[in-house]
């Protein structure tokens, strides 16, 4: 068992996060939430494949439509579109292609077994997303074996080893995307990174070019996954440990006949990206953010560590005390690499902060998951320092609050406890260590610290005038005592029929749905359908917001909620209506209410 340890930790971190991945997303909700597997950014990170192999095309409409095809019940119809039109009016995929790169081998596994099974080989079916996901994982484990490797280089024991190893996966973001959103970058990028560090303190050691290719290639695909992963090129000299051994490094990297292949092979890999924006849009260099940019003048250095609304520390606590050790026994034990660190860490946040959607969305700071390898290097090297016996047992005592407190807080954002980005200090405190079924969605509501309550339209409906229906249930009921079965005999059940009358000046108008529901199996396709027309039956907004998604599980009561803006009203005489549909199997619906509300 010497020096296995580590191992064992990276055998078990595989385990429990293919279990999750196997729960959560490949059978989910009866098998079936394995249609959002690839979502929100991975839908461009992924698009080059099915766009490449089987579209023959750069067909983002078909795409975009195969996509909403498949999410059918599981979410909304709406699908965030990475696809804007940057040149030519031509669309192009604002995210970058080094993800599609990794993940081709998987693609085409994907591609062979769905002809072999007899799955559509739409590039986007159970398969494709299935690998996907396994893709990611299989990242996640090639990042930590390399970082397992590399601590070795620098004499880590091998316990120190697999602690960090636990505590950077479970104390931090990084398991979340490795499981509910495998196709974001993050996940390829930490592996990358990890691959990076260990093959540039091989070259410093040995220089030989074996090495220099891994460096080569692994820092070429990084900046095509992210470009802001070229901010790891700045850990350099702190892998190299000191100013002699750094400027040894950056001589023998340019010298001799080395330099001219080494760099047309990382050229040729970096073209990759200028060549799919040409074969997108006719042109080689492309903004495709256009609108979303950097304001280095005004980064927001305090806020994405520190604030209610995705601070990173916040939600990620162990960093903070990594990076505060870190750099307080750095600088004691080795000037150099303290120095290093500090000022990779304060360039970082500063380019990270300067971006204009500086809290990135998502659990926790998402951005910084592609440079925890450098931490984790960092952390591990402060173990070799640490003799106390009393400062390790205050490190781990520290470290496993902060891993019980990610996880929490992981658990909170999966099941809609903790929104999406719009949080404050008010809404951070009111569901802190929360986990009740009350909480869930709580924030998705109209709540006095961002929104009025307009004190006109809103109903509150408990089917009381329908207790004679056939399709009254006496038996499962959750509050109101008079739920209403919605099914292939009551495909549809109205919930709200008013005229907007006095709601037709107001501003920036938001609907606010809220239900609860009882699936007695997840077989079946409810949903919110919301329709404004006018008094002559002319229909100018529909909305469909399916309800399965907000399930937790089958034979309970679940809330179901949607938020949506309003287009403006044209008529005091135009109807609004709302129901719920469902045209397979049974659900019970209570309690629905309806509000209205315009933020403060």
């Amino acid at each position: 068992m010497k020096n296995k340890v580590s191992l064992i930790t990276i055998y078990i971190i595989s385990i429990i996060v293919l279990l999750i991945s196997v729960k959560k997303k490949w059978v989910g909700h009866d098998g079936q939430y394995w249609r959002a597997i690839i979502q929100s950014d991975g839908y461009g990170y992924y698009s080059y494949l099915p766009c490449a192999f089987i579209y023959h095309s750069f067909n983002y409409e078909k795409y975009v439509n195969d996509i909403i095809d498949i999410r059918q019940g599981v979410s909304s119809k709406d699908v965030w579109n990475p696809f804007p039109k940057s040149v030519n009016n031509k669309r192009c995929d604002k995210c970058y292609v080094g993800v599609s790169v990794l993940m081709l081998p998987f693609f085409m596994i994907a591609y062979f077994l769905s002809y072999l099974l007899g799955y559509p080989l739409d590039g986007i079916s159970y398969i494709f997303q299935i690998f996907v996901s396994i893709a990611s994982l299989f990242y996640l484990i090639t990042g930590l074996v390399y970082l397992r490797k590399l601590f070795k280089l620098y004499a880590l024991s091998d316990k120190a080893t697999a602690f960090i190893l636990f505590l950077i996966v479970f104390g931090t973001n990084l398991l979340y995307y490795a499981t509910m959103e495998p196709s974001m970058s993050h996940v390829f990028s930490f592996s990358l990174t990890s691959i990076f560090l260990y093959t540039i303190k091989k070259y410093s050691d040995s220089y030989k070019v074996k090495y220099l290719l891994g460096i080569v290639v692994s820092s070429s695909i990084l900046i095509i996954i992210r470009p802001t992963n070229l901010l790891s090129v700045l850990f350099i000299p702190f892998v190299c440990g000191s100013y002699t051994n750094f400027s040894r490094f950056i001589k023998n990297l340019f010298a001799g006949w080395k330099v001219l292949p080494v760099f047309l092979l990382s050229a040729t890999i970096i073209f990759i990206q200028p060549l799919v924006w040409y074969l997108q849009t006719g042109v080689f260099l492309v903004n495709s953010y256009p609108g979303e940019s950097f304001n280095f003048y005004r980064p927001h250095f305090f806020d994405i560590l520190f604030s209610y609304k995705n601070g990173w520390y916040l939600y990620t606590p162990i960093m903070f005390f990594i990076a505060l050790g870190s750099v307080a026994m750095l600088l004691m034990k080795s000037k150099f690499q303290g120095i290093c660190f500090l000022l990779f860490i304060i360039i970082v946040v500063y380019a990270l902060s300067s971006w204009w959607c500086w809290w990135y969305g998502g659990f926790g700071n998402r951005a910084f998951i592609d440079f925890y390898p450098e931490f984790a290097l960092a952390i591990g090297i402060v173990f070799v320092y640490l003799k106390s016996h009393r400062v390790w047992v205050f490190a781990v005592c520290v470290s496993f609050l902060c891993i019980f407190l990610n996880l929490f807080q992981t658990l909170q954002y999966y099941n809609f406890i903790l929104p999406f980005a719009d949080i404050n200090k008010e809404k951070y405190w009111k569901v802190f260590l929360k986990r009740d079924s009350y909480y869930v969605g709580i924030f998705n509501f109209p709540d006095t610290t961002t929104y009025n309550i307009l004190p006109i339209g809103n109903c509150i409906y408990d089917f009381k005038n329908l207790a004679d229906s056939k399709y009254i249930s006496n038996d499962i009921f959750y509050r109101g005592q008079h739920p209403i079965i919605v099914s292939k005999e009551n495909p549809i059940q109205q919930i709200f029929s008013r005229n907007v009358g006095k709601l037709l000046n107001e501003k920036f108008l938001n609907l606010y749905l809220n239900i609860w529901e009882y699936m007695p199996d997840f077989d079946n396709r409810s949903a919110f359908d919301i329709k404004i027309m006018t008094a002559k039956g002319d229909c100018y907004f529909n909305k469909s917001m399916p309800l399965l998604g907000y399930a937790s599980e089958k034979k309970i009561w679940s809330q179901a909620y949607s938020l949506i803006v309003l287009p403006p009203l044209k008529d005091s005489t135009d109807i609004l209506n709302i129901s719920v549909e469902n045209q397979i199997s049974k659900v019970y619906i209570d309690n629905p209410s309806v509000r209205f509300a315009i933020p403060k």
